[in-house]
């Protein structure tokens, strides 16, 4: 179980970031799933959401996912890379 740990910190860390302006975290984003969550694939965080990739629905998924889970508001989280791209 510490070898899993280890390994899913290992591949949190490559992924994440601080900033003068706060955390930066890399995550690619996959539309049109189920439900809202996020896995490890391969080497990347992947965010898995039920929103289609259409006018940056998958991007507000993404950001009201996270500020519900790190239990911080909305307006303290931005997307400042690929609001087109799957990899944010």
């Amino acid at each position: 179980m510490s070898q899993l740990l280890d390994k899913i910190r290992g591949i949190v860390s490559k992924h994440i970031s601080e900033s003068s302006q706060g955390i930066i975290l890399s995550i690619r984003v996959k539309p049109g799933d189920v439900e809202d969550y996020i896995t490890i694939e391969g080497d990347e965080l992947v965010f898995h959401t039920a929103e289609q990739s259409e006018k940056g629905r998958e991007n507000a998924a993404l950001v009201k996912y996270l500020a519900r889970e790190l239990k911080i508001p909305v307006s303290k989280i931005d997307i400042v890379y690929g609001r087109r791209e799957t990899l944010k």
